[in-house]
This record gives structure tokens, sequence and C-alpha cells, in this order.
């Protein structure tokens, strides 16, 4: 190398220190560099594999940066000529190219302090290079293919499965998607031009809040304009709190010199995560090569970080925020009066909202929703997306399949007997059998139907606040349903059975002997029994735990009377409870039936009746059983995912640690504030109940904490008898962060009501 140096560039006595490369020499356009040092002057050397394509791309390299030079300042390096006057040295021995650069002096951004008035120089100088290179044509760049191109971004799908961490991994699945969704139909309304493509934060030099110098324009290619700001921001947002403002302090001067458009504002919001859905993929296929690179790790950390930030903010929010700094037209959506006005127009009353204030939901993102004004709410409420809202690996099985078949079970096809088993492996053997329906209603009343064909009885016990459903059956044997307003008196054939009630106690029992001696008493009433059907944890009565041994206690009357007991795991089923993948384990108790829906299609229209072979062949009479869409191809993808993905993210263990903690934590604040009655519940399926100094149920008092919970952007709701319990059932991906935001707000509002 010393050599060279002083053979073309007459150098006599280098110092010649290697600098680290992201990418190698011989995988195309890659280069070593060297650090020369000689007489206190410094220089870059810069070789490349000799290939006619490499030769080509330097030239127009070359050509870029005297431009630069020329129309911007002297903030680029300077090519420095060979003694015989060339740009390169061209050494056909070596198969090599040399090129050799001025060396910058200054602190790289990476290692400087960040101001704002850093931050909108950057966008300044950002401006002005792209404003010259908006202008610019050439073919050797134009015709440039690369994985660090974002609008290439699909290309590095392939290094997923190198991702271990689960969370960052599948955040950069969601945004891939979201890529696709937002993105890609957009690319032919994108203005495109050749971009630097790579002012990250390790090739701009600054001195205070000032910058310097702009290297190494090796990754240049024609893509999205918007990209360049994609990429710059990518890097140097990670550690920001408020990530709009500094956005923004960056955006203004580059907005000066190159006006962005609507339609570029708008898809920043997904080309930012793009880039470092970009960063993290390529980082772990190359961590794997070589796991000490510091670099590797430092970028990795950060972009998952940063994507984490991310997931937080509403897409309206972000762009909204931009177009209003920049003087853009910001489109308002239709009032929330508008939109009421409409529903009742084409609704029934009979169809409620959530709120005395609705929200007017535009999109979601695991355990975040976002609305149409830009806000962003932590969805504690919201048990249907048991994986999280949107979890792009069900919508992608969702696509997949839809758009290759979507039929019923009069066919056959591979999907229904792989999910079927999939799922049976889930309870103990002697449940074999499955039937598919589209909702947990439907799947209520299938499993009553079944009872009552194998029993040939009629009498059905439930639970006192007991749902099962919106259909006919569903409402004769839901407690919740025909007790309430606008209900029915109880069927001759229903028997209610007490749940434990700590609050006005003389209306019921607690805890105790007496609550089990009054059930079985109640059941004894009757000669014959169908079945007795109960939630594990009675969700409409405000998450009542029953007692230990209440379900084992009753079991054997159950048998002696003819009947069956269904088990309606609609809402505590598939690992919710954290210590239980189905909320029967915790009684000791194996059911004959199981209900199961809301969260086996993580929100898409799926439920199931599972039972075992003897009951299903007194089912089997002649008569068949059909559901137009159950068990659908589609539906069976669905499922496969939301099973895989409950074991892939340890979704379980999450209900179990997080639930542990927030119950923990609530406990602390039962202790502190007399107006807590009791905290009940397991996992993430949990009630806070509320009482006066009376004693008497809080009604008001819940429904101020839930509202004032949604005024700071947290989504809770009430239940029970009296509608005193608040209830907290999230996505199953809810955090330790989410719960201490949840719990710091509800002691922030408790203190308003002593």
């Amino acid at each position: 190398m010393k050599n060279i140096i002083k053979t073309f560039y007459g150098i006599n006595t280098p110092k010649v220190i290697q600098i680290d490369s992201n990418d190698k020499m011989n995988i195309g356009y890659g280069s070593l560099n060297y650090k020369i040092i000689s007489n206190n002057k410094k220089f870059i050397l810069k070789k490349y594999r000799l290939s006619e394509r490499n030769l080509n791309f330097v030239r127009s390299e070359n050509k870029i940066i005297h431009l630069l030079n020329k129309k911007i300042k002297n903030i680029f390096p300077q090519i420095v000529l060979n003694i015989h006057k060339e740009e390169l040295t061209i050494i056909k021995k070596e198969k090599a190219i040399y090129r050799f650069l001025s060396f910058i002096e200054g602190k790289f951004l990476s290692e400087s302090k960040h101001s704002q008035k850093l931050f909108s120089n950057f966008g300044k100088i950002l401006g002005k290079i792209n404003k010259e290179l908006l202008k610019l044509e050439d073919e050797n760049i134009e015709s440039r293919k690369i994985e660090w191109d974002i609008k290439n971004l699909n290309w590095n799908q392939k290094y997923l499965k190198y991702i271990d961490d689960v969370e960052g991994k599948k955040l950069v699945e969601y945004f891939l998607l979201q890529f696709n969704e937002n993105v890609f139909p957009n690319n032919y309304n994108l203005r495109e031009s050749i971009i630097h493509n790579d002012a990250n934060d390790w090739n701009i030099l600054v001195n205070k809040d000032n910058i310097i110098g702009i290297i190494d324009f090796g990754d240049m290619v024609k893509s999205y304009l918007i990209n360049e700001v994609a990429i710059a921001l990518s890097y140097v947002l990670s550690d920001k709190k408020d990530l709009l403002k500094w956005i923004v302090k960056f955006l203004k001067p580059y907005n000066q010199s190159v006006k962005l458009k609507e339609i570029e504002i708008d898809l920043l919001y997904y080309l930012i995560p793009a880039r470092l859905c970009t960063t993290i993929l390529k980082s772990s296929f190359h961590e794997k090569e070589d796991p000490t690179d510091k670099y590797i790790t430092i970028s990795k950390k950060g972009a998952v970080d940063l994507l984490k930030k991310w997931i937080t903010i509403n897409p309206i929010f972000f762009q909204n925020k931009i177009k209003k700094e920049l003087n853009i037209p910001i489109k308002n959506p239709p009032s929330n009066l508008n939109l009421i006005k409409k529903r009742k127009k084409h609704l029934s009353k009979a169809y409620s909202l959530s709120y005395k204030s609705p929200i007017q939901i535009n999109k979601a993102a695991f355990q975040y929703m976002y609305d149409s004004n830009g806000n962003t709410y932590l969805d504690a409420y919201n048990n249907v997306p048991l994986v999280g809202h949107e979890h792009p690996r069900i919508t992608r099985s969702a696509q997949k399949q839809i758009a290759k078949l979507n039929t019923n079970t009069r066919y056959l096809y591979p999907n229904l007997t792989e999910y079927s088993k999939l799922l049976l492996k889930k309870f103990p053997k002697k449940f074999n059998k499955v039937f598919f329906l589209n909702s947990g209603s439907a799947a209520t009343d299938l499993a009553i139907r079944i009872a009552k064909t194998h029993t040939q009885n009629k009498n059905i016990a439930v639970l006192e606040q007991g749902y099962h459903g919106n259909t006919s059956q569903g409402i004769k044997i839901s407690h919740y349903k025909y007790s309430g307003k606008g209900g029915h008196e109880k069927k001759k054939n229903i028997i209610e059975l007490p749940i434990p009630n700590t609050i006005n106690k003389k209306q019921g029992f607690k805890y105790n002997s007496k609550l089990i001696k009054h059930a079985k008493g109640k059941i004894k009433e009757k000669k014959s029994l169908c079945a007795f059907i109960a939630e594990p944890i009675v969700g409409c009565a405000g998450q009542v735990v029953l007692p230990k041994n209440y379900i084992k206690k009753l079991y054997p009357i159950i048998k002696k009377l003819g009947g069956l007991y269904i088990s309606d795991e609609t809402q505590t089923g598939f690992g919710r409870l954290g210590k239980y993948f189905w909320g029967y384990e915790m009684y000791n108790t194996i059911p004959d039936i199981i209900i199961l829906g809301k969260p086996i299609g993580n929100g898409h229209p799926m439920a199931a009746v599972i039972t075992t072979e003897k009951i299903n062949k007194s089912f089997e009479n002649g008569m068949e059983f059909f559901s137009s869409f159950g068990g659908n191809p589609v539906s069976c993808e669905i499922g496969k995912s939301v099973l895989k993905i409950i074991e892939e993210e340890n979704l379980q263990k999450n209900a179990l640690t997080v639930g542990n903690y927030l119950m923990e934590k609530l406990t602390i604040l039962k202790n502190k504030y007399n107006i807590i009655n009791e905290i009940r519940g397991m996992g993430l399926f949990i009630g806070i109940e509320f009482k006066n100094i009376d004693e008497t149920p809080a009604t008001k008092e819940a429904l101020f904490i839930t509202n004032e919970l949604k005024k700071q952007f947290i989504l809770v709701s009430t239940d029970g008898k009296y509608n005193n319990v608040i209830k907290i059932k999230p996505p199953l991906c809810f955090s330790i962060t989410n719960a201490d935001l949840l719990i710091k707000l509800l002691e922030k509002i408790l203190r308003k009501l002593i």
C-alpha cells in the first residue's frame, strides 16, 4: 500500500491506517478505506475491485463531488490527482482502482451533542444538496440497484430469520407490511432523484452547531427524493424524546430548498421506519458473521429503540404536525357529530358507543389505537385482538390465502385438518372433535344444541351475570342480558347459580362455603339437567373469580342429573390468564364441551366448539351441521397464525408477568385509596371494583375514572352488576412500560376523588 502511495501520489513516508468499512471489496462496489498521514497532512485512500461497472460509478461519484463543491461550498472531500494528473489510479495486475481524497477534520454527528440549531443546519445543507442533485442525470447511478435503497426494502425480507429479538422482529414485520400497503402503491406518485442515500451520523462531520463535512457517496442511487430525508432522520432520532419537534427543526430549512409535496410528507411516516427496518435486517444478518462488530450492534439497537417509539405515534398526528409547520393545508376528518348523525340514520339505537365523547378510530397497531384527530390511545380494554391489533403475520396469512382460495367445508382443503389438529393439541386427549363457526354467540348456540341432543334434557344451570352471546338461545341463558334492561323473565328451564359478591353483601354471598351450598341446592331442585355453562372468570360481572372448588363440588351433581359441563372460554382462553392456557384449568375440572370465540382469530370472525367422541356421536343423528363460513381456508390460516404467534412471542408468559405486576401495583393502590374495594382476576384479565364510604357501589366514580383515563389516552371499560368495576383486558403484548403508565395515570385520577 505504501508503495502505491509513494509511486502514484509522491508521498514517501506515509502512515497508513486502515479504516473499518461497511462493505467488503469483493462483493461489488464496496471499498477498502485507508487514512493516510504525511507531514501533518491527512488523506483518504479508497481501493475498489477493478471492473467496468465500478470504474464507471467512481467516475460518476467524482463528477457529483466536483459539482457539489462548486455549487454549495467545500464541505465535501476534494479529489486529489495522482502524479499523472489523473483522478483514478488503475492497477491492472492487482485488479484494483485507487482513489485519493482530502481528509475532512471534524467530529462525527454521532459523537456530537445535538442541538436544534445543528438539526436545522443539517436539514438546510441536505436540502441544498438535493436541490442540485434533483437536476442531475447520470446513467451509471440511475441503473444502480442495491439493498440499501429504501425502494428495495422487500429485498431484505430474506433476513427476517436472522432477527433474534422477538419484539424487534414483530415491529420490523409490521413496518414492512405498512411499506407495502402505503408506499409501494404510491410508487409512481413520488418524485425521484439521485440522492446521497447514506447521510447517516457517521458520514456527517460537525463543528459545534455547524455541518463542516459530508462524506462517503458510495451508496448513491436514483430513488424517491424523500428517501434522503428519511435516511438522515432515521439515524439521529433514537435518543430524542419529542421526535416531532426535532423532525420539524430539520424539515423547515430543508423545505426552503426543496418544497416537499403532500404525498411525500404523508409517506415519510412509513419511510423512516422502512430505513430502520433495512438497518435491523442487514445488521442481524451481518451480526451472525461477526458478533464482535460493535458498530453493527449499536446501529441495530438504536434502530429497534426508535421503532418502539415510532409505533406509539399516530400517522395522522405526524403528517398534520409537519404540514402545519410547512404551511400545507390539512384535511379535517368528518366530525363525530356528523358520523353519529349518520349512524343514527342507518343503525338501530340498540347499538351502543363507548364513552360520553366517542372516539373516531382510524388505525391500530398491537396495543395502540390511533384516532382520526392524531391521538394515540393505549388499549387496555380490547381483548379480541389477542396478539395485538393488525398483527402483520395474521394480515399476511389472510392476504395470501384469500388470494388463493376461500370456500366452505363441503370441499376438501388441507388447511382445515391442519388447523384442527393444531387446535386440538391444546386440549386433553379426550377432546378430539371440533366444530367451526363465526362467533362466540353461534358457538354457544351450537354447544347448547349438542348438549340437548346428547342428554335429552332441557334444564340449564347458569351463573348470575353470565353472558354467552347475542342469539335467542344465548340471551335465554345469559343472566346478564335477560335480567337487565329490555330483558325478559327467566325461562322455567333456567337455574340461576350465585357468584361471589363482595359489595352489598346482604344481596349475595362472599367467597365461602355458603355460596357452594346454595348453588348445590339450586341444582338439586331439578330432577334432570342438560348442562351447566360457565365462564371460568365471569367477565360481565366484573371479572369475578369463582371459589377454587366451586365447579369441582358441583360437577358430581351435574353428572348425576345427566348434565354436561360447558366451559365458555370466549374471553379467558388462549393464554390470557397467564398461568393457564384455558380458564377451566384453574378449577381442576375438565369440561365436556368447550366454547371458543373472540381471540381465536384475533378479530377475524371465528369461533369453535370442542367436545369428545362420545358426545359427538350423539350429535351425528342424521342432521347435517353446516356453517357457510365456519372453518373456511382463510379462517384456518389466521387461526394457525394466532397459535404460532402466542408461542413464538411468549404471550402467555407475558400475560403472567405483566398481569402479576399489574395486580401488585393495583393492590398497593387499594391499600392507599379506600375507594377501591377489590382487585381480582388473573393474568391480563383484571377487575378493579370501586365502593363508596357507605360500602355501596361507586358507579359514578368508576365511570368518571374511565372517562378521565380516556382523556389521558388510555382505554378501559366498566362492567359488573352495578357498573362499578373497571375491566383491564388488553392485547397480550401489553408491556410493563404500558402497565406503569396505566398505574401512574390511574393514581393521578384517584387523588382527584379524595
